[in-house]
C-alpha cells in the first residue's frame, strides 16, 4: 500500500518557520492563506522552496473567524473522494497539530511500527489471544480492531490483512465465518508464543498482490 502524506497549514493561525525539516519525510505541503494575506515573509518562502512541486499555496477568499477551517475541511472531503472505493469508507488518517516537531515525532513512531516483521507482529497477536483472561474476538472486524490496538492503532490496513492471512495459513484461525474459530495450542514457526505445545510446525506464508490499488492518505493539519 502506498500512502499520500499532506501537511495542511492554516497560515492565519500558525506560521511555522521550520517546515523544511519535513523535506525528507515525503509530505506534500498545502499552505492555506486568508483573503487578507497577500504577502509572505521572504524567509518562509525561501525555506519552502526545497519542496518544489510538492508545495502549493492555496489563496482563499473567505473572511471571518475560522474561515480557513472551512477550506481545509473541503480539501479533506475532496481527498476522501479520491481514495479507491474499497478504502473510502475508512476515511483519512488526520490529526491536528501545532508544531512541526509533533509531525516528526509521529512519523518516527509510524516508521518503527510499519517496519515490524510479520513474524513479530503475529507472535505478539497470538500471545495476546492466548491469555485466558481475555475474550477473543468472534468477528473479523473486531479482530482487526484488536490487532491494530495492540500496536497503538498505527498499523496499515495491509499489515492487518497480512497478520490475519498468516493466522489462517498457519492454522491459528480455522474458520472466519460466521464466527472466528481459533486453534492456539500449537507452536509458531520460527518462534514461540505463550500457549505452545508439541506438534508439527506450520509454515508461515502470506500471499501478496503487488497490483492492488491500495493508496491511503495521512494528513497532518498545522492549526491552532
Amino acid at each position: 500500500m502506498t500512502t499520500e502524506q499532506f501537511v495542511l497549514v492554516d497560515y492565519e493561525n500558525v506560521q511555522p518557520t521550520n517546515l523544511q525539516r519535513l523535506r525528507d519525510q515525503g509530505f506534500r505541503i498545502r499552505v492555506f492563506l486568508g483573503a487578507a494575506q497577500e504577502r509572505l515573509p521572504l524567509s518562509m518562502v525561501s525555506s519552502l522552496q526545497v519542496f518544489g512541486p510538492a508545495l502549493e499555496y492555496v489563496q482563499t477568499s473567505g473572511v471571518g473567524p475560522n474561515a480557513l477551517d472551512f477550506y481545509i475541511a473541503y480539501f479533506l472531503g475532496r481527498k476522501t473522494l479520491e481514495l479507491p472505493r474499497h478504502l473510502r469508507s475508512q476515511g483519512l488518517a488526520c490529526r491536528r497539530v501545532t508544531t512541526v516537531e509533533e509531525i516528526i515525532s509521529e512519523q518516527n513512531l509510524l516508521q518503527s511500527v510499519h517496519a515490524l516483521p510479520l513474524e513479530q507482529m503475529l507472535e505478539r497477536v497470538l500471545n495476546h489471544l492466548s491469555r485466558a483472561a481475555i475474550t477473543r474476538p468472534r468477528a473479523v472486524k473486531t479482530l482487526r480492531s484488536t490487532i491494530n490496538s495492540l500496536f497503538g492503532k498505527k498499523l496499515t490496513d495491509s499489515q492487518i490483512d497480512d497478520v490475519i492471512m498468516a493466522m489462517k495459513n498457519t492454522g491459528f484461525v480455522l474458520k472466519d465465518s460466521p464466527r472466528l474459530v481459533y486453534r492456539l495450542d500449537q507452536p509458531l514457526a520460527g518462534g514461540t508464543h505463550d500457549n505452545q505445545s508439541a506438534g508439527a510446525t506450520p509454515e508461515l506464508t502470506v500471499p501478496t498482490d503487488a497490483d492492488a490499488p491500495n493508496t491511503a492518505m495521512h494528513i497532518a493539519g498545522l492549526m491552532n
